[in-house]
């Protein structure tokens, strides 16, 4: 039995026209009465071997362009990057903080240490001043103590003998005072331990105008020390004593005085009024 073929032509699919493109599509341009692909991105292709466009990508002066990208922020532009550093920051102070605290308390302790030993040396290394002139009090029974003036002044530079108001006393001499002169010196005269005189000299004094003769004339006696003082100006010199129940006071004033080379002029008070004066070289 003999097979029966299909003679029929068949016909054969005409090839793809446009390079495989669909015809007419605008979206391709036209070169050379044809369509073709421009050059594409990496995407894919459909089963019917068509291009697609990639997700994202537009169409733009013949070809496919990825839409503009919204730029990164640096990181020291975001939020996390300056509360890092906030905190880093605060930490830093706090342990400097703490640090000098420490080494402040530490240096304060140390400066107090040291102090309380100088003074317990020689708490007045400086020398007495005005103020510790005055606190001293003279009498032969209250007075204050030698020990006391000792142990606050340290030990004094000179100890002589006199004779104050026909008893004997011992003198003790500091030769420095704070705020004074070169040459300015403490002096308190003891009687059986205790004080009954005392002397200061050198003191700095700022006057309005130069004291002269014709004002020294002016002082009278039973002034008190009020008037003087308020008239001259404080003294450059103090110097009290106390025996029994009188006391004794002579001031002297050496700055600003109008004369010759060391002019100056004392004022005797007792009891709280003026009771003698002197002068020397005044004009």
């Amino acid at each position: 039995m003999r097979r029966k073929f299909n003679t029929e032509k068949r016909e054969q699919p005409l090839p793809p026209t446009n390079n495989g493109y669909p015809p007419n599509n605008q979206q391709y341009p036209n070169y050379n009465g044809n369509y073709q692909q421009p050059p594409q991105p990496n995407g894919n292709y459909n089963q019917q071997g068509y291009y697609q466009q990639p997700n994202g990508y537009q169409y733009s002066n013949g070809g496919y362009q990825q839409p503009p990208q919204k730029p990164k922020k640096p990181f020291y532009k975001k939020w996390w990057f300056w509360l890092l550093a906030v905190i880093l920051i605060l930490f830093i102070t706090a342990g400097i903080g703490s640090g000098s605290s420490s080494r402040q308390n530490k240096s304060s302790s140390n400066s107090k240490t040291e102090n309380v030993q100088k003074k317990e040396k020689n708490p007045k290394s400086n020398g007495p001043s005005l103020e510790d002139y005055k606190a001293i009090q003279l009498g032969e029974n209250d007075g204050t103590s030698e020990s006391e003036l000792e142990s606050k002044f340290g030990k004094p530079s000179t100890t002589s003998n006199q004779t104050i108001q026909n008893v004997k006393a011992e003198e003790k001499i500091w030769d420095k005072i704070q705020g004074g002169d070169f040459g300015g010196n403490f002096s308190v005269g003891f009687s059986n331990g205790k004080a009954i005189s005392k002397t200061i000299t050198g003191l700095k004094v700022q006057r309005n105008k130069k004291i002269s003769l014709r004002d020294f004339n002016t002082i009278q006696n039973g002034q008190s020390k009020e008037e003087i003082f308020n008239k001259f100006g404080k003294p450059n010199q103090y110097s009290e004593s106390k025996v029994g129940n009188q006391s004794s006071e002579m001031d002297s004033f050496t700055s600003n005085i109008k004369g010759e080379t060391g002019a100056n002029f004392n004022v005797t008070f007792t009891n709280g009024k003026v009771s003698g004066k002197s002068q020397t070289s005044m004009k």
